[in-house]
């Protein structure tokens, strides 16, 4: 089991599974305690699960097989892998980048929800060169360009970018910054000439007049000419041990996450009734018009997403991950399963879409 103090737990609970079982009214089987992990907490990039949990649905699981979900923030990507892999959570709300390496070496990880597509990060550039470089992201080389980590999302988007543009990403003087929350001030600071961005952060930067819109990569126009196709983004992460135990209840939380996804797609327009049903944790520390800038950037990676995970978007993913040099290789067909989220639409009374109707 992994450690307790690699946690930092929305409720308290114990760490790790003590075994024990509960069944709800119909007898379905479940633990007593589901631990779903969340990268790098309650932000933007996790409005699937935050709604899934504002809007009830997690309750009605909840309810239904006499469990209880709790939210575990993973500090780090790092962390919430090893919470994974160690069997201190149940279910991971991770990256496909982060995913993929361990599936190709043969780990128990599945993907069997997708929350959103493309990389969630967005191209800020410093406002002193709002005036001469604009949206022309080739006036940028041989410049500073700020992302969090090696190997994440921020860093890919910002090597497929500058390819985009034409220009030769050993040139330019890449600044890993850490996390999310340090890329802000970097940005302030002068450091940065271009920046990787979260949503959030993003729309905060340009907000304060830090920063302005390069590119936003989450237009499905945009993930076609940078990435080559459609990318998965946020994904929930399985383990086979998990599912095969629990197959009614796996099933019960996709279809609360597939119900969440579509009440986005359904308010895309009008993120109001969005951030009423968000929790506390999250709009006691965004307001509504911060929320609604960052929504506005974040919305076009919801509106083509399907939940699932079609041929042409784990390509492109693979494809994602050679290129800054992953063992991806032989990723097996098994880490991406369709199946739950199939059987959601049908349960949903909704029309399967057709590019995971068969895959």
């Amino acid at each position: 089991m992994g450690a307790c103090a690699a946690l930092l737990a929305l409720t308290v609970s114990a760490c790790g599974s003590s075994g024990a079982e509960s069944a709800g009214g119909n007898g379905q089987k479940a633990p007593e305690t589901v631990r779903i992990g969340l990268s790098q907490g309650f932000i933007l990039n996790q409005m699937t699960t935050m709604l899934a949990q504002g809007l009830g649905y997690y309750k009605e699981v909840e309810d239904k097989f006499g469990t209880k979900i709790d939210l575990e923030v993973q500090a780090t990507n790092t962390v919430g892998q090893s919470a994974f892999f160690g069997d201190s959570i149940d279910f991971y709300q991770g990256s496909i980048s982060g995913l993929l390496p361990p599936a190709a070496k043969g780990e128990d990880v599945t993907s069997i929800f997708t929350h959103y597509t493309g990389t969630a990060t967005i191209m800020v550039g410093a406002t002193k060169y709002k005036a001469d470089r604009g949206t022309n992201v080739g006036a940028y080389d041989h410049g500073n360009w700020c992302f969090t980590t090696l190997g994440s999302n921020s860093e890919v988007t910002s090597r497929y970018v500058a390819k985009d543009a034409g220009l030769d990403w050993s040139k330019q003087s890449a600044i890993a910054v850490g996390n999310t929350s340090a890329l802000l001030p970097t940005l302030q600071a002068g450091r940065c000439d271009i920046a990787a961005m979260d949503t959030a952060s993003a729309a905060d930067a340009i907000d304060k007049g830090v920063g302005y819109l390069v590119e936003n990569p989450l237009t499905q126009a945009n993930q076609e000419r940078i990435f080559g196709g459609s990318v998965l983004g946020l994904v929930t992460w399985a383990s086979a041990k998990f599912t095969s135990k629990y197959p009614e209840l796996t099933q019960a939380i996709t279809e609360a996450q597939l119900r969440a996804v579509r009440f986005q797609q359904e308010h895309a327009s009008d993120p109001g009734p969005i951030y009423a049903a968000l929790p506390k944790t999250f709009t006691e520390q965004t307001t509504a018009e911060q929320f609604a800038a960052g929504w506005k950037l974040f919305a076009p990676g919801i509106d083509s997403n399907t939940g699932g995970a079609d041929k042409t978007q784990i390509q492109t993913s693979i494809a994602l991950g050679k290129a800054i040099g992953a063992d991806v290789s032989s990723v097996p067909d098994k880490t991406f399963d369709n199946t739950y989220v199939r059987q959601a639409y049908v349960d949903l009374k909704t029309q399967v879409p057709a590019a995971i109707a068969t895959q």
